[in-house]
């Protein structure tokens, strides 16, 4: 009897023994989890590397958009930048020259120039700064594509060291002349006085203003060539 009372003493405490066991496990298996395994966006569950792996690919991700953005913006920036450069720089541009060929005969005390109706050149013969150069240039800068006018005054006086009975005689040419500018191409115009002689012509009926125009690229290389002359002489 008393050995059946052992027997069954033994089985509970055992019993007890293995409970306490389970219930200690039990709540150290219910922390673990988290950390042993997490659910991912399909519903199962992925182990802690494969949670790394996904946040870098998403991290990658996130850095090629920025670059990509970065790249376009910076395509952008170059492309406006080669627009405004160009449209100002190389869109359109003009270079007047004024040339005298009128001979000794003839003195320039004066000349104004004016582009679309804006002055852009004048000057007044002083120890012969004007009448003593063949060349002056009149302009060199950007212009708007499309039609412009070109307008000239002149002033020539009749040199008595050459010819005695000219002098005091005054010549005033007016003349106008209407170019087109191209996109991308320079305007080469040169404005030139010249004696257009004539044997029964009156000394103050032989001045003359005609225009030589020429269009070039920006490798300064001539595509085309136009002149032409006008004969406008105002009182």
């Amino acid at each position: 009897m008393r050995t059946a009372w052992l027997s069954l003493f033994v089985i509970l405490i055992l019993w007890f023994g293995f409970a306490a066991l389970g219930a200690a496990q039990e709540p150290a298996s219910g922390r673990e989890a988290p950390t042993a395994a997490v659910g991912d966006d399909t519903g199962g569950l992925a182990s802690a590397d494969e949670v790394y792996d996904l946040k870098m690919k998403e991290l990658e991700e996130k850095v090629n958009q920025l670059k990509e953005k970065i790249f376009r913006s910076k395509t952008r920036l170059l492309l406006l930048q080669e627009t405004i450069l160009h449209g100002v720089i190389a869109g359109s541009k003009a270079v007047i020259t004024h040339k005298n060929e009128m001979g000794g005969a003839y003195r320039l005390e004066s000349v104004a120039y004016y582009l679309d109706g804006a002055p852009i050149f004048g000057k007044i013969d002083i120890d012969g700064d004007l009448s003593g150069k063949e060349s002056i240039e009149i302009y060199n800068g950007t212009i708007q594509p499309g039609k412009h006018m070109l307008s000239v005054y002149m002033v020539y006086r009749g040199d008595s060291s050459v010819f005695v009975y000219v002098e005091g005689i005054q010549v005033k040419l007016k003349s106008s002349y209407t170019f087109k500018a191209e996109e991308g191409k320079i305007s080469l115009i040169d404005v030139v006085g010249f004696d257009k002689g004539g044997v029964m012509a009156k000394f103050e009926d032989r001045p003359a203003v005609k225009y030589n125009t020429r269009f070039t690229d920006l490798q300064e290389k001539d595509i085309e060539s136009t002149s032409g002359a006008t004969d406008k002489t105002a009182p």
